[in-house]
């Protein structure tokens, strides 16, 4: 992995000098090639399977390089479902490459009325505009569904009539933002007829930000197509079931609090990593066991989403983010390596069998946002200590001129990012 990770700097290194220094483009390409067959023999095996990694590919062709010692979260490119049961989640990350990131939740009150919802996908709208948005999450607070006498309430269901319509929405603006990325990737390598497009295009599929919906929202998800389920720490044993609705790869993602309930949450409480699938109470698949994609970690700073932390001392803190990094990356090289030593002394033909599914992956990280308070003047601090990006709710959908501020956050994360 730190091979990969290496590459990845010294291409985009080699690249950014290049707009300045043509003559320095014969050197990139050679030391990117050097390094490619030197990486190649190591993981040949993992490129004949379905989890192939991909390339770090900022967006807008803005080179990066992290300033950080942690390494970025790799994902592959492939988004196919699991040849076995096409309902459960493949490993493949279905999240875009480049850091930092962005994520914005809606306010809880979004769907309340049908003004309230126009606002918030314009809004959206606007910020996704920028290709500086990753992630929208659907987020709501609803009423109880059933009145006294057992009947569904007229604003239960009204509010879900409306997350399903917006859902629907901002998927379809998400589709015809890929769309556009694919076509303009396109026109950009038939305009250049030296054949000297950016790397990172000719790498790296285009993509646009994804759409998830709450746990408590997954009917609205299934019916609108959604990307993925964002599951509440106490929704995660119904993460199974809640994959199983679903006829193609989902983004999962989940919030933590605690270094402890995020490696809880991503390892589970026992070193048995896969589950078996089972399809009418019958076991059929065994299958790599559901793991988040991307967390929300927090509270870092003071916010009006938790009003009852008044104090600094109660708040985990900017920190937490980075610490929760380094905490799973520690334990997914230390059962990689268990995995591996396990499966050398089995036979080749037990190998093909039982070795665990993480002996043959690459190494893979989720991505890791922080939460809470954050806004254009603090992004920056959070991905200084190793988070890779941010999630906000107000700083975007109250703010006056969203763009701008979308704009103003993402520069401040990159220059920070970057130095």
């Amino acid at each position: 992995m730190n091979d990969v990770v290496s590459v990845t700097e010294l291409t985009t290194h080699s690249l950014r000098k290049r707009r300045t220094k043509t003559s320095q483009l014969v050197q990139a390409v050679i030391l990117f090639l050097a390094a490619v067959v030197g990486i190649v023999p190591q993981f040949s095996s993992a490129l004949r399977s379905p989890d192939i990694l991909s390339l770090l590919s900022p967006r807008n062709n803005e080179l990066t390089k992290p300033s950080t010692a942690l390494p970025s979260s790799l994902s592959p490119l492939n988004n196919a479902p699991n040849q076995d049961d096409d309902r459960v989640l493949s490993s493949a990350s279905l999240f875009p490459s480049h850091l930092p990131m962005l994520a914005i939740i809606t306010e809880t009150d979004a769907c309340d009325t049908e003004e309230k919802m126009k606002h918030t996908y314009a809004t959206v709208k606007k910020a996704a505009s920028t290709d500086k948005v990753d992630l929208v999450s659907v987020r709501l607070s609803l009423p109880p569904r059933y009145e006294e006498n057992g009947e569904e309430s007229d604003s239960y269901r009204q509010i879900m009539e409306r997350a399903c319509r917006l859902t629907k929405d901002l998927v379809e603006l998400s589709r015809k933002q890929k769309q556009e990325h694919q076509l303009q990737s396109q026109d950009d390598q038939e305009k250049d007829k030296d054949g000297n497009t950016d790397m990172c295009q000719q790498l790296h599929s285009s993509c646009s930000f994804k759409v998830v919906c709450s746990s408590d929202l997954v009917s609205v998800a299934v019916n609108a197509r959604a990307n993925g389920v964002h599951v509440k720490e106490h929704h995660l044993d119904q993460l199974p079931d809640i994959i199983r609705r679903f006829e193609y790869p989902i983004v999962i993602g989940t919030s933590t609090h605690s270094v402890e309930s995020a490696l809880r949450s991503y390892f589970g409480n026992d070193d048995v990593n896969d589950i078996i699938v089972k399809d009418e109470g019958t076991p059929t698949a065994k299958i790599a066991r559901p793991k988040p994609h991307y967390y929300f970690v927090g509270t870092c700073y003071l916010t009006a989403s938790h009003p009852e932390k008044t104090l600094q001392s109660q708040l985990e803190g900017p920190e937490l983010p980075g610490r929760v990094k380094r905490a799973l990356l520690e334990n997914l090289e230390s059962k990689q390596q268990q995995a591996t030593i396990s499966s050398k002394t089995t036979t080749e033909e037990e190998n093909c069998k039982d070795v665990s599914p993480m002996a043959a992956l690459p190494l893979k990280l989720p991505r890791i946002m922080a939460i809470g308070g954050i806004d254009e003047t603090n992004c920056h601090e959070p991905v200084v200590l190793g988070a890779d990006g941010v999630a906000v709710i107000r700083a975007v959908l109250q703010a006056d001129h969203p763009i701008e501020r979308v704009e103003e956050m993402q520069s401040s994360m990159m220059r920070t990012y970057t130095e």
